[in-house]
């Protein structure tokens, strides 16, 4: 299973990764280039933030390297803008610089630490890294600051099956699930995951029947791009029952 922002993050790559962090980012600068170039505060910050739009709507279309090239300027200007900082680490994974993700992603926890998605993204990052005991003091952050994200949930019950603790696990799943529901946001990669660790668990008795599922959406999909029953009893095409 690939959960769908690892896919976001992984679909084509630019290739002159040797780009990435010309412009590194330190705490030390405290002063945008832009000053120095004769630019005002206010017209400094928007010219920051219009460079930023611009490389968030070419790494949309997945046009990485036009990207890339504008959050090069947006941060030659401001080194400290942290919008800037996360979308250049997820280029940073895409491209497997891990070590540029992990700078931009730390800065950016350290200049807005009360950011859910900030913190949401340095667990992501160390999740991907397999270092599951990283990642979960910075998704709990992320959930402590938006206990309403069925996203950080998730990536919280895939962190601690890492760390084998799946009775946490189910715990995370099932309240995953519950504001997917409830922000009418259904996510079949939760479904996936969820049966995945019921099943190898022998907890078949949990498993929620097709009706109560979406009408068997979720499980449907689920069993089909697991390319197996999820548990015993559910046909692959969707169509059976479960026994």
């Amino acid at each position: 299973m690939i959960p769908a922002l690892l896919l976001l993050l992984a679909a084509g790559s630019p290739r002159t990764s040797e780009k990435i962090g010309d412009s590194p980012a330190r705490r030390e600068d405290t002063v945008f280039v832009s000053g120095a170039l004769g630019l005002s505060p206010a017209l400094s910050q928007e010219k920051v933030r219009a460079a930023y739009a611009r490389a968030h709507d070419l790494f949309v279309e997945k046009k990485f390297d036009a990207a890339l090239a504008a959050l090069e300027q947006a941060l030659a200007d401001d080194p400290r803008y942290v919008p800037a900082l996360t979308l250049r680490a997820k280029l940073a994974m895409a491209m497997a610089r891990l070590d540029i993700a992990r700078r931009d992603l730390t800065l950016a926890a350290e200049l807005e630490p009360a950011s859910p998605y900030t913190q949401f993204m340095l667990g992501f990052f160390y999740y991907l890294e397999n270092d599951f005991k990283k990642a979960l003091p910075a998704l709990e952050r992320a959930r402590a600051l938006d206990p309403a994200s069925s996203r950080t949930h998730f990536y919280l019950a895939l962190t601690h099956e890492g760390l084998a603790d799946a009775p946490r696990a189910m715990e995370m799943y099932e309240r995953a699930l519950a504001l997917a529901e409830a922000a009418r946001q259904s996510d079949p990669d939760i479904w996936i995951a969820y049966a995945r660790l019921l099943f190898a668990l022998g907890e078949y008795s949990k498993c929620p029947d097709r009706e109560s599922a979406g009408g068997g959406a979720h499980l449907a999909r689920c069993a089909l791009r697991a390319g197996k029953a999820p548990f015993p009893g559910w046909r692959v095409c969707g169509r059976g029952s479960r026994g």
